[in-house]
Parts: structure tokens; sequence; C-alpha cells
């Protein structure tokens, strides 16, 4: 049986109430894609009990070039199959990101379940620490430890953009 989606209200219910993570994040790459890595953890309320079916989940994409960057910061619950119930996704501001009533949308915004809002802050592909506390404060999670994905390993650099 297929979960409805949830409403704006019961979104905005559980962005309201205070969260924290469980566990500290930690970065683990894709068997399959060295370019890509990702981080997780359960939610726990104030009392720091883990709070059913709610987690956190970092994605990093590495880019073939410099000023390139995809980031998402998520809030998944889980029932039956994960559902996105907040999310903030980071391209480029040059770069589409999101089409809606056929317009294309450049830059970062924001998902409340399958709802696509703009999202207002000046900052780019090199935010990503600044982008992860936006995350928090947006989706009133605690404070967390940080931990910055990945540096590139020798031989990896990305290329120069082209004129």
């Amino acid at each position: 049986m297929e979960m409805r989606q949830l409403t704006d209200e019961e979104i905005q219910a559980v962005l309201a109430k205070p969260k924290f993570l469980a566990n500290d994040l930690e970065w683990k790459s894709a068997p399959t894609n060295t370019a890509f890595f990702q981080a997780t953890s359960p939610l726990a309320d104030d009392n720091g009990v883990t709070i059913p079916g709610l987690s956190v989940d970092l994605q990093y994409r590495r880019g073939m070039l410099m000023d390139e960057c995809k980031y998402k910061f998520t809030i998944f619950l889980f029932r039956g199959r994960r559902h996105r119930l907040y999310q903030i996704e980071v391209v480029p501001p040059d770069q589409p990101s999101h089409t809606e009533n056929g317009k294309k949308w450049y830059g970062p915004h924001q998902h409340f379940g399958d709802r696509a809002e703009k999202i207002d802050e000046k900052l780019g592909c090199n935010d990503h620490e600044e982008w992860f506390k936006v995350f928090l404060k947006r989706a009133n999670i605690g404070p967390a430890k940080y931990m910055p994905p990945p540096p590139l390993q020798q031989g990896e650099l990305p290329l120069e953009p082209q004129p």
C-alpha cells in the first residue's frame, strides 16, 4: 500500500520539533562511483531517543570542473520506503536544477516533500559547511559536528573551466 504524500502542515510540524543527529556523520564513497559520497544518521529527539523513521542523508558529488558541485542535504521519513521530507539541493547558480510548471530553475533550491521552493542564500559551491549550517537551522536540527567531504586525492584534480 502506497503512503499518501505528507501535507505541508505535517511537514512543518516535523520540521518545527527540535531534532539532533543520533550519530556523527561519516562520509562513505559509493562503490561504483568515486565522485559520489554519502553520510547518514538517524535523528533523535531532545531526550536522545531515536525518532522512528526519521534520518538525515547528505550527498556530495565531486564536480569534473573546478566550479561544479552537487550537494543534497535531506531529511527522509521511512514508511514502507524512504520519502523526502525536506531537502536543500545545491548546484552552481548557472546550472539548471529543477523544472517547475515547464520553467527551468537555476542554482540551489529546497523541497518540502514534493513541493519545491527557491532558496535565498548567497552561498556557492565552496561553502559546503555554511550550506550544512543552513540545512541544520531550517530543519531545526541541533548543533552537529561538521565533517567536510573527503578531499581530492592526488591525481583526482578537477579540470579548469574552459572559456
